[in-house]
């Protein structure tokens, strides 16, 4: 067992069928091996998921506010967490004993030079790890370019900026309701507040978290999504 405690705090203080390309890009990325534990530190968690538990399961323990991480298989999926009215994705890598971690199936330069031609006015400034990628609002052909880059794992939410404004965030709710639609998720409410996308109902615990992937999956650039009037079966019990 190799402990990795991150310091995700800050983070969430701040901010069957083949699946879906993979959009919003995560916090933070962790590797674990397989058949191996990682403990990563998150406060306030209300609803966790693994995007595939066959590579990756998750456990969260309120008492020490971590994540217990197991890795299953090789691979490469997120974890999703509800957690201080924020929803937050951590990128896990799961590999084999001594070898290196699984990288991305595509090129992420020639993903880059994609979203280029598909979207205006996109521009990387900085180099290296002080790169930062910003994005002019994604109408759908670039968004649909913006995706399979964002979901390549080069980047992640502090570094990158999406602008939306009102055409691209009704197409983003458009594509989140689909995603949840394609989950199974009913009861749950999602409209703007600002920027902001709030989600509203009442779910249950798997529902919430099959919620948490979809609607994480579905959005682009860490736009924030609120779950604060979101309420969950068991919470008035303690939760976790």
């Amino acid at each position: 067992m190799r402990p990795a405690l991150l310091a995700l705090a800050a983070l969430a203080l701040g901010v069957a069928a083949p699946a879906p390309v993979r959009a919003d890009p995560p916090f933070t990325t962790i590797e674990v091996r397989a058949g191996d534990v990682s403990f990563s530190r998150l406060y306030n968690v209300r609803v966790v998921s693994s995007s595939d538990p066959a590579i990756a399961t998750v456990e969260a323990v309120a008492a020490t506010s971590e994540l217990h991480i197991t890795g299953k298989a090789v691979g490469r999926p997120h974890v999703v967490a509800f957690t201080s009215g924020r929803l937050i994705g951590i990128r896990v890598l799961v590999r084999d004993g001594g070898k290196a971690a699984p990288g991305p199936t595509v090129d992420p330069e020639a993903l880059l030079v994609a979203a280029k031609k598909a979207c205006p006015g996109l521009r990387v400034t900085g180099e290296g790890p002080d790169a930062l990628l910003d994005v002019p609002p994604p109408n759908a052909g670039c968004r649909a370019a913006l995706m399979p880059l964002l979901a390549s794992g080069h980047w992640t939410v502090p570094k990158t900026h999406v602008s939306f404004d009102p055409e691209t965030l009704s197409l983003q709710l458009v594509q989140v309701e689909a995603a949840l639609k394609a989950a199974g998720v009913t009861g749950l409410q999602v409209r703007y507040q600002g920027a902001q996308m709030m989600l509203v109902g009442h779910l249950s615990r798997a529902d919430a978290a099959r919620a948490a992937v979809a609607v994480y999956h579905s959005t682009v650039g860490g736009l924030p999504v609120n779950d604060g009037d979101l309420e969950l079966d068991g919470e008035e019990d303690g939760g976790f």
